[in-house]
């Protein structure tokens, strides 16, 4: 369960809800210890061999550099798009434009 704050601050911001959403399924990693980790290496070497390890190692840090590529890309997109609307409502309106009254809630 998440506490009260972080609800509040992932509604807030939008990029670290995405990035929680990200890191939700692998929060079990930090349970792990040594011998664990020895375990499922020994596992993956089994499966895959020795002469495909380095290629399986390869592509996989190949792949997690692309996703942080497009993590940041995305949060770049985020940013400019607040800021842009920040900088839109901080512009002097003409006296022509009507200012829309909001109800209240």
């Amino acid at each position: 369960m998440l506490s009260k704050l972080v609800k509040e601050q992932i509604s807030e911001t939008p990029a670290l809800s995405l990035m929680i959403a990200a890191t939700i399924p692998f929060a079990f990693i930090q349970n792990m210890n040594a011998p664990e980790i020895i375990m499922i290496l020994a596992v993956v070497l089994l499966f895959f061999g020795a002469k495909r390890l380095p290629e399986l190692t390869r592509s996989v840090g190949k792949s997690i550099g692309e996703f942080k590529r497009a993590k940041d890309d995305i949060e770049h997109d985020v940013r400019s798009a607040i800021e842009s609307g920040e900088a839109e409502a901080k512009k002097p309106r003409k006296s022509s434009e009507k200012v829309e009254a909001s109800e209240p809630a």
